[in-house]
């Protein structure tokens, strides 16, 4: 008689398990630890993204770490300097923004001394577009500030902006060249008795 009793009482407990739960699987809002689990569970994942502030201007024929520019004199009385042209030059950037904010990052660009009142150099910027455009609600696009920066006795002294409207991005199809001449298209311009370094700095900076 007892072992039937105790037969019917495991089948009851079998049957009806929740009847003798204290209560663990009640799904709750805290990690399980392993001693007191319920049906849900949840984890923290730690995310760092670092600031990337990265810019590179190179001759694309990685051959050359100065850029030469003479002029040709003129043969016939009457006749001025013909402007001159660099090798293209690559540009290359990688940059990001601060999560959620509308700020960018520009280039820009100076001269380490004021030029001559007959020169002009102009910094020709070309196929200057986002390979990776940030897709968010507020990215922006890349574009350049101008067609050519040209830089004079007057100006390049301070930043000028040659590429603006950097968000999430990189570049890396860029380039530019310089082009170096009078200020007054085939025209004259000062002479030296030395070539003469002119230093061209460019920097990645937010606006």
């Amino acid at each position: 008689m007892n072992k039937k009793l105790l037969t019917l009482s495991l089948a009851a407990i079998l049957a009806a398990p929740c009847a003798f739960a204290v209560g663990s699987n009640t799904p709750n809002n805290t990690a399980n630890t392993g001693t007191d689990d319920d049906p849900d569970d949840k984890q923290t994942v730690n995310i760092t993204v670092p600031k990337v502030a990265l810019l590179n201007i190179e001759d694309t024929g990685l051959t050359i770490d100065k850029i030469v520019l003479a002029l040709t004199a003129p043969d016939d009385a009457g006749r001025g300097f013909a402007a001159v042209e660099s090798a293209t030059q690559a540009v290359k950037v990688s940059s990001n923004s601060a999560k959620g904010s509308s700020t960018t990052q520009k280039v820009t660009v100076k001269l380490g001394a004021a030029l001559p009142a007959t020169w002009q150099l102009d910094i020709i910027p070309a196929g200057i577009a986002a390979d990776t455009t940030d897709s968010t609600a507020g990215g922006n696009a890349i574009a350049t500030s101008a067609a050519t920066v040209s830089c004079t006795l007057a100006t390049c002294n301070s930043d000028q902006d040659l590429i603006i409207d950097i968000d999430n991005e990189l570049i890396n199809a860029g380039s530019i060249k310089y082009r170096f001449g009078p200020v007054d298209a085939n025209g004259m311009a000062a002479y030296t008795s030395t070539a003469q370094d002119v230093t061209v700095t460019y920097t990645l900076s937010s606006t």
